[in-house]
């Protein structure tokens, strides 16, 4: 009995090793039980990076979160420094387009850090239908995420479309911080982008003439954003999207609508600044400005600042914007944002019902019952008279 006991002790000994071996070799073995999250299945990336993405999920809510995994053990120390500062700079940044961080950790092992759930932009499928749309929200939102950042004295350095991620809602978000911070040398972000920062064979790198002198530091974001928008624009043309695009800057301007050509070629050949800055001067564009998607989306991000006068006029002429919008962006990002009634008293949620029956009507019946009908019934359960006579109206 005892020589059983002891070849199962044994046996348990060497399982409890094996265990121990593998999750070092993964990265997880030395993660503080403080850890706030559950590392999940890895998921695959179509670029090459220091970095490894794994889904996870929150120990407190089982919210759903992205996690970054950078391991030291085949790293230099040119990338893990990279790495670092991705680390840090992730957790600093607080603004609506910038990926963000929870939470963050430096291990013996390597560098974890946790976002909101996203992928990848070049792994990201537009919704059925929007195939030929270009996502003019998503270039906004990551031109208006870089803007702050430029505003906020950093270079960001690996900007472009392997940097961006997507929410599951379709928001774009920047990431990429390992070569981010402020007084960005031009020269050293050229020869080291490469080894530290994503990589897909065949996608345009940045001419050495960003070097010269009279460009600014900033020129090689300002080239970046060249890049994201021809592929943006490029891939609605083709209908086709990911790492197997293949993106002729030389060419690429006959994509970019005819109202950003002039800021195109600019941005592909940066001069002195003298004051302006160039991505938030694009940001202001008509083209962008007037777009009925980025109108929307401006307007609901500010709603808490707005005056009732104006969220009245703007719910009245919802329905009237809707018509310059995708179903997939209607369904995908518009109703989710009106259906956090939560948000709104009684009577600005009925001006907001027309709008959220007409994008209804386009949902599968069990969407349509699940996510639109509760909203119906609670405002129709309110006593106000004048929310009753809006919705009896509507």
């Amino acid at each position: 009995a005892d020589l059983v006991l002891s070849q199962r002790g044994c046996a348990l000994l060497t399982l409890a090793t094996m265990f121990k071996n593998l999750l070092s070799k993964v990265g997880w073995g030395d993660l503080p039980s403080s850890f706030g999250f559950t590392v999940g299945e890895k998921v695959d990336l179509p670029f090459t990076w220091c970095w490894d993405m794994h889904k996870g999920q929150s120990k407190s809510d089982s919210s759903a979160v992205s996690i970054f995994v950078c391991g030291k053990k085949d790293l230099d120390p040119a990338q893990v420094m990279a790495a670092k500062n991705a680390e840090q700079i992730s957790k600093s940044l607080r603004h609506p387009n910038v990926l963000r961080a929870f939470s963050s950790i430096e291990v013996e092992s390597g560098f974890y850090v946790v976002t909101e759930e996203v992928m990848p932009l070049l792994s990201a499928e537009p919704t059925a239908g929007d195939e030929r749309t270009p996502a003019v929200w998503g270039l906004f939102q990551a031109l208006d995420g870089l803007a702050f950042l430029h505003t906020s004295g950093f270079t960001h350095g690996l900007f472009g479309p392997l940097s961006i991620f997507v929410t599951r809602q379709g928001d774009y978000r920047v990431g990429g911080f390992e070569l981010c911070q402020k007084g960005l040398d031009t020269g050293t972000a050229l020869a080291s982008r490469r080894r530290v920062g994503p990589y897909v064979s065949g996608f345009p790198e940045p001419a050495r003439t960003l070097e010269q002198g009279g460009v600014p530091s900033i020129g090689i974001d300002m080239w970046g954003a060249a890049v994201l928008a021809a592929y943006v624009f490029g891939s609605a043309r083709s209908g086709r999207w990911g790492p197997d695009v293949r993106i002729d800057m030389a060419k690429a301007s006959q994509d970019i609508p005819q109202e950003l050509r002039k800021t195109f070629e600019e941005l592909q050949n940066p001069k002195p600044l003298r004051g302006r800055s160039p991505i938030a001067d694009a940001t202001a564009l008509p083209y962008f400005q007037k777009n009925a998607a980025v109108q929307v989306f401006s307007f609901l991000a500010s709603l808490q600042i707005k005056s009732p006068e104006e969220k009245e006029a703007f719910f009245e002429g919802l329905p009237n914007l809707l018509e310059g919008l995708s179903k997939g962006v209607q369904t995908r990002q518009v109703l989710p944002e009106l259906l956090a009634a939560q948000r709104f008293p009684g009577q600005e949620a009925a001006q907001v019902l027309p709008t959220i029956l007409k994008i209804g009507v386009k949902l599968e019946n069990d969407e349509f019952r699940d996510k639109v009908a509760p909203l119906v019934a609670q405002l129709f359960s309110m006593a106000d008279r004048a929310v009753r006579f809006r919705l009896l109206t509507s």
